[in-house]
């Protein structure tokens, strides 16, 4: 009987620290996101939420997923993996992080490409389709020179579904910036890109450009971030990602009791007029 009660006492004195941890992993949202996500959490606000990756750790390609549109499901490859410290992409293919967000986005990062074509960000819906908006560098359909654009884009809606070329697509409200010659390939370039609205914007060295949509991504009520190459390579590095998470998404990561849980101890009081 003794040894009874002294293999349940020790299971119980096992237990509490376990239990402890656990707690203490969500006892704050910054505490609670950085148990979620392999990235490292910079800042959190309310739910506007900071992260960053070095690309130093293989697994935070784990907060990542596949964002390929429809339409290349299975016309392109999907190569990509997190090596010598960079996230490579390769082939035609994209990924996007997997937190949701609403209001303003931004992003920075650094990129390396092999050549100049065809590389930069994306913002599409949360339920994939082929529609989103693109910040493509050194596109070369609407400029033989390679600009920057930003454009909104769709399947064309007249044409699209008899059309029997999958990579038939409708760019809308382009706005295109030359990049100088200072751009490079095979050397680091900073890039930002962020959406406020309708509003979209791109930095990319010291070039700077902004487009709007124009109502056409009014239905995007909320989007994910993510990065692209289309018959290219290219690696990135020092990505930082700020966004306003839906709660949507914290409800699916069941983290919506942690972060708008309200803080304790604290009185409100109303003032009397």
């Amino acid at each position: 009987m003794n040894v009874v009660r002294f293999v349940f006492a020790l299971l119980v004195f096992i237990a509490v620290p376990v239990h402890g941890q656990d707690a203490a992993k969500r006892s704050s949202p910054k505490r609670a996101l950085n148990h979620v996500f392999k990235g490292r959490i910079v800042s959190i606000k309310k739910r506007k939420v900071t992260i960053h990756y070095d690309f130093n750790d293989p697994n935070q390609l784990k907060d990542f997923e596949d964002a390929r549109p429809p339409r290349l499901l299975d016309a392109s490859s999907n190569d990509v993996r997190i090596e010598s410290g960079r996230l490579v992409l390769n082939g035609s293919t994209a990924i996007r992080h997997k937190m949701e967000g609403t209001g303003k986005i931004h992003a920075r990062f650094t990129v390396r490409f092999d050549k100049k074509r065809n590389v930069g960000a994306v913002i599409t819906e949360p339920i994939l389709s082929d529609f989103y908006v693109v910040y493509n560098l050194f596109d070369y359909r609407f400029n033989k020179n390679g600009a920057m654009h930003i454009g909104a884009c769709g399947l064309r809606e007249d044409e699209g579904a008899e059309d029997k070329r999958s990579g038939l697509v409708n760019f809308r409200d382009i706005f295109s910036r030359n990049l100088p010659k200072t751009v490079r390939v095979r050397r680091d370039v900073k890039v930002e890109v962020w959406k406020d609205g309708w509003a979209e914007s791109f930095k990319v060295g010291s070039v700077k450009g902004r487009g709007s949509s124009k109502g056409k991504t009014k239905n995007m009520r909320s989007y994910k971030f993510g990065l692209f190459v289309h018959n290219n390579r290219a690696s990135f590095d020092d990505l930082t990602l700020t966004l306003v998470l839906s709660k949507e998404y914290l409800e699916y990561e069941n983290l919506l009791p942690v972060v708008d849980r309200k803080k304790s101890g604290r009185k409100t009081t109303t003032k009397k007029d």
